[in-house]
């Protein structure tokens, strides 16, 4: 381990130090110090950062033992403290996370404008635009200075890999759902080939025998449901590159074995924020402008517990 020290802040706002990190490591084992307690280097007049956040980055300096720790470790997820770190985060500063989210939304929304290739750059910009909500949330966590230009910090730090996260993302999605449109198609084809199209009776018909045919509900419920795990299973890859210092191949197999062990615990939250984001559209969708920064913070939160070991403070 790294010879360096650090002063950390004591439980009573005193500081103590200098302490190696083995020493601070030990502390943190031993329960006299927690992920939050606030450390910075010996000598130095610079930010503080959490306890947790230190001793992960010095992991990270440890590639491929920090991807080996991490994949192997057994840190379960905590719904009801991903919901609630998430809260803290998004009542901490509620403008900055609703205005990097709607910057997010807005600028999504413009790629559908774009004719023919809109997807294809959705999928580009998908990688650092993700990737700068987190940067920023975790700064925040962090306790270090931040401001909404942070939400373009995807683009100034290992832009190119982030870029093509998001393209094999989109990829593995479209994949991902083709034998369930592939179901659907045979059961619209089925239905309604060699229909006479000037039959009204005919055709009211055929509509209702395509509603209910079991192969179109069986190829819709495919397609959600590998689509959802797929994206799932590899959602963590970008912030394990932005934040982690992974590279592309690390990140993606990291990503897929935690989430794949937090399978069921991932999907129920998913399923929560999907309700709640529900829920916010109504009646005029105003609403969204708290669920979906307060989604962002709940993932990050979720990352914060999976991928570091600590969790936001309440």
């Amino acid at each position: 381990m790294s010879e360096r020290t650090y002063n950390m802040i004591g439980g009573d706002g005193k500081e103590y130090g200098p302490f190696r990190l083995e020493d601070l490591q030990e502390y943190l084992d031993q329960g006299r110090a927690n992920a939050q307690s606030m450390v910075r280097p010996t000598d130095s007049d610079g930010e503080w950062n959490t306890l947790g956040s230190i001793l992960s980055i010095h992991r990270r300096a440890e590639q491929p033992s920090y991807e080996n720790a991490i994949s192997t470790s057994d840190l379960k997820l905590s719904i009801r403290a991903a919901l609630g770190g998430g809260w803290s985060v998004f009542a901490a500063r509620p403008g900055l996370l609703m205005g990097a989210s709607l910057l997010f939304m807005l600028i999504f929304a413009c790629t559908n404008l774009i004719p023919m290739v809109g997807f294809f750059v959705r999928s580009c910009l998908k990688g650092p635009l993700l990737a700068g909500i987190y940067l920023l949330i975790l700064k925040l966590i962090r306790m270090r200075n931040v401001g909404i230009y942070n939400f373009f910090d995807g683009f100034s730090n290992r832009l190119g890999v982030l870029v093509l996260v998001g393209i094999v993302q989109s990829a593995i999605f479209i994949i991902a759902v083709l034998p369930g449109i592939f179901l659907v198609i045979i059961s619209v084809a089925s239905t309604f080939g060699g229909l006479d199209w000037n039959n009204e009776q005919e055709i009211r018909e055929a509509l209702i025998s395509s509603f209910v045919s079991p192969l179109l509900w069986a190829g819709i419920i495919l397609a959600t449901a590998l689509a959802c795990t797929t994206s799932l299973l590899t959602h963590f890859a970008i912030p394990l590159i932005a934040d982690g210092g992974m590279n592309f191949v690390q990140a993606f197999r990291t990503s897929v074995r935690v989430s794949f062990r937090n399978f069921f615990r991932l999907a129920g939250l998913m399923i929560i924020i999907v309700i709640i984001i529900i829920i916010s559209m109504i009646p005029i969708g105003l609403g969204l402008l708290v669920a979906i920064p307060f989604a962002f913070a709940v993932l990050v939160s979720a990352y914060q517990q999976l991928f570091i070991g600590e969790e936001p403070a309440p």
